[in-house]
């Protein structure tokens, strides 16, 4: 049974995600224009009332770990070119290239992000709460960042929760962890068993994003909101959405 105290958003230190599914969901959708279709759960009213923003450019600066091993090997490229090679121009042509190779590829998230953002402004995306399952590390290193709460790259299977008190799984999303202090708490999926998620077995609240008139399972979740934003949220969702408990079927994960 979920009481409505339980939904506060969850201590993961998650700062940013994968947003191509999403991104695909609202490529045809009028995000820069409010959307006219009333939303029935009053989330985006409130976001657009208390101009709730959505920061999820923050987290396309922020350096992931295998960064400084990226970052090493570019250097250590371009001092072979001009110490062996002796070939400044060839030196410089390398380095401009790597600029505007990285260049591009944060001018065309920064814009497929942007369009996020004005769609979650103009109320083309539904928000939900959703249970983040166990943590799957994508490497033996990652499995260790986590135990010691550094910065890392997981996955984790998703559980949202609809207005209706229903439960929607959606596909696994990316997390990119952020250090943690305490990492002891974290559910981490064992080697060799599947990651699972459940009302009782989970790493936490998150909000997820759901675009408009497309399937649930297309979306992503929400990072970098502000705490008092995502409170209010979580708030008004425990207030007015029916809460899975009043049904027969409602400890369904314990059935074989």
């Amino acid at each position: 049974m979920i009481n409505r105290d339980d939904l506060i958003a969850s201590r993961l230190p998650i700062y940013d995600t994968d947003y191509t599914r999403l991104t695909l969901a609202i490529q045809d959708a009028p995000v820069a224009t409010p959307n006219p279709q009333r939303d029935p759960t009053g989330v985006a009213e409130l976001i657009q009332r208390e101009r709730i923003a959505l920061p999820i450019q923050k987290g396309l600066f922020q350096p992931e770990p295998q960064s400084k091993y990226a970052f090493l090997f570019m250097a250590g490229f371009l001092i072979f070119a001009k110490v062996v090679l002796d070939s400044t121009f060839f030196t410089i042509v390398t380095l401009l290239m790597m600029v505007c190779s990285w260049g591009s590829y944060v001018f065309r998230e920064r814009r497929r992000r942007q369009r996020i953002q004005q769609a979650w402004a103009n109320g083309w995306l539904r928000v939900a709460p959703a249970l983040i399952g166990d943590l799957t590390p994508k490497s033996d290193t990652s499995a260790k960042h986590i135990a010691k709460g550094q910065r890392t790259t997981c996955t984790a299977p998703t559980l949202v929760l609809s207005p209706k008190g229903e439960w929607i799984p959606v596909k696994e999303q990316l997390l990119k962890l952020n250090r943690t202090p305490d990492a002891r708490g974290l559910r981490i999926a064992e080697s060799g068993v599947a990651p699972a998620v459940d009302p009782q077995h989970n790493n936490g609240w998150v909000l997820y994003l759901a675009p408009y008139g497309e399937p649930v399972d297309q979306g992503a979740i929400a990072v970098n909101l502000a705490a008092d934003d995502e409170a209010r949220i979580f708030s008004h969702i425990a207030r007015t959405w029916q809460l899975p408990g009043q049904n027969t079927d409602e400890r369904w994960w314990e059935k074989s």
